[in-house]
This record gives C-alpha cells, structure tokens and sequence, in this order.
C-alpha cells in the first residue's frame, strides 16, 4: 500500500514526495538545517526590533528627575545590550552566508528544490481536484432535494393518492 499516492487514479500522476527518498541523507540534513538557521535568524531580527528600548530612540524623553548622567548611563547600558543582540546577529548571518554558499547546500538545493516544487503542485492540482468533487457532490444533493420535494408534491396530486385521501376523510368523517 502506497501512502503517498492516494489519489494517482484521479490526477495519473504519481506523488513526487517519492522522489525525496532517493535523496541522499546528507543533502537533507544540511538543506533542512540551512533553512533552519534562516528561521532562527528572521526571529533573532524580528526581536531585535521589538527590543530597541524607547530611551535610546531619537526623540525619547530623558529621565531628567534622576539626573543627566543617570540618564546618560541608562541609555548607554540598553544601547550596550542591543548592539550585543545585533552582534550575534551578525554572526548569524556570517554563518547563514557561508552555509548558503556552501557546495553541499548549492547541491542539495538544486536536488531539493525542484522536488518541493513539484509537491506544492501536486498538492494544489489535488487540492483543487478535491474541491471541484465537493462543488460537484454538494450540487448534486441539492438537485436531488429539489428532485424528491418536487415528487412529493407530485404524489399528492397522483389520482389514486387523492381518491385515498377522500376514502380516508369519508371514513374518519363515520366515526
């Protein structure tokens, strides 16, 4: 039993995700990881930006009440702290860089990529085959409803169906 085929007597085509087996380990890994790294660093910015502290944004109040070296000290340590998050930042993405241009990855992204494509159509071709069945069932109850409410209403006006009806109120007319 294929589990990954489900539908190939529907599209005629069989589901690429099969291709990803021959794929050898080691290419996936580094792929996989390389994009990992990518996630990993999008956040990393991502929180960088949501920690910019207020008092070292241009037109930030100062806490003069503390005094001005205070304030001068507390800003400076929140600047301190971003541009260490901002460090490894860089870092991160030296990393990313050189995995990115890395042989290995190069290879397995020419390998991957194409195949994960091809999912993403098989996937929608599917998606859109399913969708059209559901249409096509979904219109097909409801013609059937018409169908049977429309002969429904045909057997009340059906001869033997009204002379029963008469018979029925002459007897319940007799008790």
């Amino acid at each position: 039993m294929n589990l990954f085929n489900r539908n190939s007597k529907q599209s005629g085509r069989k589901d690429p995700r099969e291709l990803l087996r021959h794929v050898e380990t080691a290419l996936q890994v580094v792929f996989v990881n390389t994009l990992a790294v990518r996630e990993v660093i999008r956040r990393k910015e991502a929180d960088i930006l949501r920690r910019v502290p207020d008092n070292i944004l241009p037109g930030a109040p100062m806490l003069w009440d503390a005094g001005v070296e205070s304030a001068v000290n507390n800003a400076k340590g929140e600047m301190d702290k971003f541009t260490n998050h901002h460090n490894n930042l860089a870092e991160s993405k030296a990393v990313l860089s050189l995995l990115e241009q890395s042989e290995v990855f190069q290879r397995a992204k020419s390998v991957i990529t194409p195949i994960l494509e091809a999912i993403a159509s098989y996937d929608a071709e599917n998606d859109s085959r399913r969708a059209h069945h559901a249409r096509t069932k979904a219109e097909l109850n409801l013609l059937q409803e018409k169908a049977h409410a429309k002969a429904m209403a045909a057997i009340d006006a059906d001869p033997v169906i009204v002379q029963a009806k008469a018979e029925l109120a002459k007897a319940e007319a007799a008790l």
